[in-house]
């Protein structure tokens, strides 16, 4: 049974699967997707070359399919982006937003909201392990899984295997969120080193 979330038309009669490799590097933060065969068939272009936060997802024919922005928040205990359509930033075009919610006992699991904040329909489940991996489930049933590959040396590189029936451009702006996630947590491992080694300068004067 299919169930669209971007729309109908990216859900397989059959389970999927993509790579999405950064391009780009080590500057750039563009994406691209290929699927089984080695075929491009998304690119993501990266908030690199566009508004700072907001990664744009494109088809092969490069029309937008949605948009992930990362959302501002006064207070960064939950971070939050937002997924639109096509190439929309506006409320009544909101597709879904993903939250990260601080854990003991993981690296923090991302609830999906396609209703608002009333109701959580996806869970991508990170293992506190290997945070860069999500399994992604919907009423306790894994419907996807994402596993990166590289680092900070390498490239990175996403496989996304999704069952039959579930929206693969959905997925894939998961995916999008994901490398956010990533991005923002060097972001703030490099801001951690600075103030340290601004705090030993400052102790060594």
């Amino acid at each position: 049974m299919a169930f669209p979330v971007v729309a109908a038309r990216f859900c397989a009669r059959r389970p999927t699967a993509f790579t999405v490799t950064k391009t780009g590097w080590p500057w750039g933060r563009d994406l691209t997707v290929t699927d089984a065969s080695g075929a491009a068939v998304r690119r993501v272009l990266g908030p690199f070359f566009g508004l700072l936060g907001r990664s744009v997802l494109l088809d092969a024919e490069w029309r937008p399919v949605l948009t992930v922005e990362r959302s501002p928040s006064l207070f960064e205990i939950t971070r939050r982006w937002e997924a639109f359509r096509g190439d929309s930033t506006s409320s009544k075009d909101l597709l879904f937003s993903a939250a990260v919610q601080p854990s003991l006992t993981n690296t923090g699991d991302i609830h999906v909201h396609l209703d608002g904040e009333r109701r959580r329909d996806f869970v991508g489940v990170r293992p506190w392990y290997r945070g860069t991996d999500c399994t992604v489930t919907h009423a306790g049933a894994t419907v996807a899984q994402i596993e990166c590959w590289g680092g900070f040396i390498s490239p990175t590189e996403y496989d996304v295997r999704v069952n039959e029936g579930v929206d693969h451009a959905f997925i894939l702006g998961l995916t999008v969120v994901l490398e956010g996630i990533r991005l923002d947590d060097a972001n703030q491992e490099r801001s951690r080193a600075l103030k340290r080694s601004r705090a030993r300068n400052n102790k060594n004067l």
